[in-house]
């Protein structure tokens, strides 16, 4: 749970952990990080991905696996920084916690950011440009997709026009969720600790929201894609099938992509 209380942002290990010492309340407030970096980071990914199979030469497995591999070890490794950034419990800091109805009792062991500290302000600013970052990748490949499938409809199959309408609707629906559940409050609490203002219950918004971003993008794709809605709620199984063609030619991206001009940065 993160909680921002008196302009210090406390990372509370809840659970089996909730009284665990140093350095298990470090570990898992790191990983918790590492996930929040690595679910931004993901979103941009996958746009990428077919930016390359649609606009540019397609990425072959390993040289997405490396790229994937690289993006992922470089957030935890930002995460895992906190073991040199922020610091562990202090007396003056639980007095504050403490401040909170929810901790008055049974006080959790934490890790907190120091608002003075130069190091942890590097850190909250690295935070909000990993995601400002991935959302400038995510608008400008999506604008360049949209712009190659337009340019390239004539050609197309109304199958296979509509599998890309469906994936654009899934693709930017699937980017806007973790923007708006798990993007905005980040920025809130790092925004929070650099002001040094309280930003109460944060906790309780920030962490339900993240885990529910698999249900919610399961739920898109059930819900936008036909042929699954259909399947899912059984319906039409026999018009089902006209728009399962459709996404599996879509899915055939490097074959189409051989068949569409070259489109330069």
């Amino acid at each position: 749970v993160v909680e921002i209380k008196g302009g210090v942002c406390f990372f509370l290990p809840l659970g089996p952990f909730r009284h665990s010492p140093y350095p298990y309340n470090f570990l898992m407030a790191s990983l918790f990080l590492g996930a929040v970096y690595t679910t931004v980071l993901t979103l941009g990914m996958q746009f990428v991905y077919r930016y390359c199979a649609l606009c540019r030469t397609p990425l072959t497995v390993p040289q997405f696996a490396a790229m994937y591999f690289a993006g992922v070890s470089s957030m935890f490794a930002a995460s895992f920084a906190s073991f040199f950034v922020f610091r562990g419990v202090t007396p003056q800091d639980t007095e504050i916690l403490r401040q909170h109805p929810a901790y008055q009792e049974d006080t959790p062991v934490y890790m907190a950011v120091d608002p003075t500290s130069v190091r942890s302000t590097a850190h909250l600013i690295f935070t909000q440009v990993i995601i400002f970052g991935v959302y400038v990748v995510i608008v400008y490949t999506a604008s360049k997709i949209n712009k190659k499938v337009r340019d390239a409809t004539a050609g197309m199959s109304k199958y296979t026009r509509k599998a890309h309408r469906q994936l654009n609707k899934v693709m930017i629906m699937q980017a806007l969720y973790p923007g708006i559940l798990l993007g905005t409050p980040v920025i809130v609490a790092c925004v929070g600790v650099e002001f040094r203002l309280d930003v109460p219950w944060l906790g309780i918004y920030l962490v339900p929201s993240a885990s529910l971003l698999p249900i919610v993008n399961a739920i898109t794709v059930m819900t936008v894609i036909p042929s699954i809605r259909k399947r899912v709620f059984g319906r039409g199984w026999a018009d089902a099938g006209s728009t399962s063609r459709g996404v599996s030619t879509e899915l055939k991206q490097r074959n189409l992509s051989k068949s569409l001009p070259n489109v330069e940065f």
